[in-house]
């Protein structure tokens, strides 16, 4: 049975109005206006949740002429886990270097300092800038791409590409720590201007 009210938003319990006694059945059966006419209100329902918010309680209340549930709200603490997947989502997705983006997920992120160390060890074995088999005497080098293209990589672009890379993946944990360290986590944490850019 939904529940219903006088005007003053206190719930009507069964008893009689103007002498009269209804039968609870009104709350489900009768429209707004019947119920109006005898003095009680069904409340309409309360505003969706916003993203960010949790319900501490609701209560009826008259808003602009209208009685409806209203939500008490506060805001949801941001977990640090939020943060976190936050920082990776960053770091995996929008690594750029010399305008091209790749992936720096944690498996590509060993393999890119993996091959940056192989880089240097061929750069004081001699490999000149330019030298596309560094790696391999049979084939160029490359590393691919987040759109699936090969970007060729000298010793020296590796070494850089690798330096960038990890720069890139420690500034985002530096900046997810200053967030996760902040009290509370700033509600916008996802807003650009937490992270580098």
């Amino acid at each position: 049975m939904s529940p219903l009210y006088f005007a003053s938003l206190v719930p009507w319990q069964g008893e009689r109005i103007d002498g009269v006694l209804y039968p609870p059945t009104i709350a489900d059966l009768w429209t707004g206006a019947q119920l109006a006419a005898i003095g009680l209100y069904r409340p309409l329902p309360a505003d969706p949740v916003p993203q960010g918010k949790r319900v501490l309680g609701t209560a009826p209340q008259w808003v602009d002429g209208v009685m409806r549930y209203v939500h008490t709200l506060e805001d949801v603490p941001i977990s640090p886990e939020e943060v976190d997947a936050e920082r990776d989502r960053r770091t995996e997705f929008d690594f750029t270097f010399a305008g091209v983006a790749y992936q720096v997920d944690d498996k590509s992120i060993s393999r890119i300092i993996a091959m940056g160390t192989d880089a240097r060890f061929a750069q004081l074995g001699g490999a000149m800038p330019g030298n596309l088999r560094w790696a391999d005497a049979n084939n160029d080098f490359g590393w691919i791409a987040t759109d699936n293209s090969i970007t060729p990589m000298d010793a020296q672009t590796m070494a850089a590409f690798a330096d960038a890379a990890k720069l890139w993946v420690s500034q985002h944990i530096f900046a997810a720590r200053a967030l996760k360290d902040a009290a509370p986590i700033p509600a916008d944490y996802v807003e650009d201007g937490y992270w580098p850019g």
